[in-house]
């Protein structure tokens, strides 16, 4: 159970809360990439730079998009130094569900 304000968000077991349709991949190119071109990605809603060249993109949809990331690499002559898909802790669930 997870309370926000007194009031009921989520009555599920963690397994079933950890399979939504969201997913976060960290990637690192060897050049700096404009968010707008990586929020065009397929089922991406979210970008975030972390630092430098290093990306956490969210994506939408329960198919790995590690494939769709590393393609755009390549279409665009860009280099992968790190690729990573990141599991959804209780923590980040948590406060996803109480924000």
């Amino acid at each position: 159970l997870i309370l926000k304000d007194g009031i009921l968000v989520a009555d599920k077991t963690l397994s079933h809360l950890q399979d939504n349709q969201e997913q976060i991949i960290e990637v690192e190119f060897d050049y700096r990439v404009e968010k707008v071109f990586l929020n065009q990605l397929e089922y991406a809603t979210h970008v975030k730079n972390l630092a430098g060249f290093l990306y956490e993109i969210t994506f939408h949809t329960s198919k790995d998009m590690r494939p769709t990331v590393f393609d755009f690499a390549h279409d665009n002559s860009l280099k992968i130094l790190q690729l990573s898909r990141k599991n959804t802790s209780l923590e980040h669930l948590f406060a996803e569900l109480t924000a």
